[in-house]
């Protein structure tokens, strides 16, 4: 968090966004965060289209939560008991 605070820190909020309109005030913010974003989170290197993921998510976190998603859909079409998948959400959050 100290990490995003640090950029924000540094920006003249009055005269950075004076006398724009609202939808450049918006891109200005979100170039903003972006940046910031950027900075503050790591990431790895691919050559893909896609680009890296954060360095945290490592193969067997992803996996997790792939399967985090299709044991919350089949709750919902009624496939699966909610007990599980609370049991699957809990194993995901202490992972992350």
């Amino acid at each position: 968090m100290k990490l995003l605070r640090k950029p924000f820190s540094r920006v003249p909020w009055k005269s950075a966004f004076e006398g724009l309109g609202v939808h450049k005030f918006l891109s200005a913010l979100k170039n903003h965060i972006l940046e910031a974003q950027e900075q503050a989170i790591p990431l790895c290197n691919r050559s893909s289209k896609r680009g890296g993921r954060p360095a945290w998510l490592n193969r067997e976190l992803l996996v997790q939560l792939r399967s985090k998603k299709r044991l919350y859909d089949f709750w919902k079409q009624g496939q699966a008991l909610q007990d599980d998948y609370r049991a699957v959400v809990r194993i995901c959050r202490q992972k992350t």
